[in-house]
Parts: structure tokens; C-alpha cells; sequence
């Protein structure tokens, strides 16, 4: 049986040519073991994306992130549907998206390039990089064991040198001022690509307006499922 394929252009401009998944791929996802490690989505891109030539470790974690929506798109469908909590009444309702209908940031520049800033607190200089897939795999094992070390980790990962020191401790982040890593992380937002995955919602039953984190989990992959 001849499986649907799709080219696509990822936020950083490359290439790759993709195919919709099968109940091979299904079985990763009913792993929860594979979930909770991220293996699932690992092999899932491995499978799915066609080129050899494809680095699934050198993409940038926006590409990445990018190929799961594709791939799940080309599997189901656009629609997808899940369940928000209001977190003003508590009521919990369903919500729908059209996936194709996400914003898309797309990478302006060189994805190796390196980002220069200074710490408005501490004034120290930090030149930074973007993320690719083999620091997602090393956050990923770091927040199975320890999920508060999110942050600290990321802006380590992220750090090319600290005041042009590339030996610079990783203890630098653990007593970074809160007014500095704030503003280290909205700098790499400012230049990070990928797909927008935060949705407006309206409470039906109280009327207040939030935003949501769309969730990527085994409704995703499953969008029948009855495990919502």
C-alpha cells in the first residue's frame, strides 16, 4: 500500500519530504514510558521523515516541533480537538484548532549564528545560540528527574560564553537575577522560529478570555481517542 507523503519547508528554510504515519508509529505513542521520555517523538521523526541526509539531531528544536505538526496533519487531519481548563471558574470544556491555520515564525538569518546581548542586572555580555535536537534530548532527560531545572538548563544549553569566557560554570544560572533571565529569554524568543502553539480561548461558561498552550500528548496522535 503506497503511504501519503508530503514535502515541506521547515521555519529555517530546509527541506524535507515526510510520510503520514502507520500503526508502527501508533505503537510508539501507546508506550507511555516512550511518551513521558520523548522516545516516541524521536522515533517518530526518524520513521517519518524520508531524507537520510536529514539530521534529526542538528534541527533546530522549532523545525522539529514544526515536522510533528506536519506529520500528524498528514496522518488526521488539520482538526484537532482537546479539552481547556478555565483557570478564572475552573470549568473544563472542549476547544478546537485548525492546524494549519498556526502562525509560523520563519528564521531570519543563519540558524548557526550567534546572538550577542547584555544582562540589564548583572551587565554581563552572552553571546547564544539557538537549540537543535540533541539539547532537546538533554532537557527532556533533565525534566524527567528534575522539572524545576527547566529554566536553568535551557539558558545553559543556550550560552555560548559568559562575559567571553566559554568555560563559564553552570552555577552562574542558578543565582542569575530573575530580571536578567527574563530578559535572556524573551531575547531568544525574539529570534527562535517555529510554529506558535498558544491559542485564545473564551470560558462558554464565564466568559474569560485566556491564553492556552496547545498540548501535545497522546490525544494528539490519537485525535478518536476516548483518553482526552
Amino acid at each position: 500500500m503506497e503511504l501519503y507523503t508530503e514535502k515541506v519547508t521547515l521555519p529555517s528554510g530546509v527541506e524535507a519530504t515526510i510520510r503520514e504515519m502507520t500503526a508502527t508509529e501508533e505503537g510508539f505513542l501507546a508506550s507511555q514510558k516512550m511518551l513521558k521520555s520523548g522516545e516516541a517523538f524521536e522515533k517518530i521523526l526518524r520513521n517519518c521523515v524520508l531524507e537520510k541526509d536529514v539530521d534529526i539531531d542538528n534541527l533546530l528544536v522549532g523545525d522539529r516541533y514544526y515536522l510533528m505538526l506536519a506529520i500528524r496533519r498528514l496522518t488526521y487531519g488539520d482538526d484537532y480537538d482537546f479539552k481547556v481548563r478555565c483557570g478564572s471558574c475552573g470549568q473544563t470544556f472542549n476547544m478546537s484548532v485548525n492546524l494549519s491555520e498556526l502562525p509560523v515564525k520563519k528564521l531570519e538569518g543563519d540558524p548557526d549564528a550567534t546572538h550577542t546581548i547584555t544582562l540589564p542586572r548583572t551587565g554581563k555580555k552572552v553571546p547564544f545560540r539557538l537549540l537543535r535536537g540533541r539539547d532537546e534530548k538533554k532537557i527532556a532527560a533533565t525534566l524527567r528527574k528534575s522539572p524545576q531545572e527547566l529554566i536553568r538548563l535551557s539558558l545553559y544549553l543556550h550560552t555560548v560564553a559568559v562575559d567571553g569566557d566559554e568555560n563559564f560554570s553552570e552555577k552562574f544560572f542558578e543565582a542569575l537575577p530573575g530580571a536578567d533571565s527574563q530578559y535572556y529569554r524573551r531575547q531568544i524568543d525574539a529570534v527562535t522560529c517555529g510554529v506558535d502553539s498558544v491559542v485564545e480561548v473564551e470560558c462558554p461558561e464565564c466568559d474569560n478570555e485566556f491564553e492556552a498552550q496547545l498540548p501535545i500528548g497522546e490525544s494528539f496522535f490519537f485525535p478518536n481517542s476516548k483518553k482526552t
